[in-house]
Order: structure tokens, then C-alpha cells, then sequence
């Protein structure tokens, strides 16, 4: 499992992973303690990205105003309700 693990003034995210094993008849625990804090804070910006993403089309699609989106030639490329009425 992963779970954060802060420092004072850092934030840091670990993973642990615990496996059975046998070793000459004896059985024993493996245990795997990573730094994935790199990794998890690049999904927690994507994560954040989606929702921005998100939020901002329901505001275009929902608006009353007319918004129009061009290529860099001028080319009108997509447009809200709004700008269709």
C-alpha cells in the first residue's frame, strides 16, 4: 500500500510491500519500503489537471456567453452552445 509519510516542511509518499517466503524451511517476511513520491505527486498533478479540465468545459458549455476557439491560422476549430444560438 502507499501512504504519505511527511517530513517537516517536505511532503514524501512510500510504498510498502510485505511478501511470505520460505527460507531453509523457515518461513519469513519480506518487507519493501519505497520512495514513490516523484511518481505520486506527477499522478496527483495529472489528477488535478482532469478536474481543472473538467470544470473549466462545464463552464464554457454552460455559459450564456458565445466562446469560440481558433487554430493559429484563424480557423475557428470549436465553439460553445451559446456561440451556435
Amino acid at each position: 500500500g502507499e501512504y504519505p509519510c511527511d517530513g517537516p516542511g517536505v511532503r514524501r509518499w512510500f510504498q510498502l510491500n510485505a511478501n511470505r517466503l520460505t527460507i531453509q524451511g523457515a518461513p519469513c517476511l519480506l518487507l519493501q519500503h519505497r520512495n514513490v513520491t516523484t511518481r505520486r505527486m506527477a499522478h496527483d498533478d495529472i489528477e488535478r489537471a482532469h478536474v481543472q479540465a473538467e470544470t473549466f468545459a462545464a463552464l464554457v458549455a454552460t455559459t450564456g456567453e458565445a466562446i469560440l476557439t481558433y487554430d493559429m491560422e484563424g480557423r475557428i476549430i470549436s465553439w460553445n452552445p451559446a456561440a451556435e444560438r
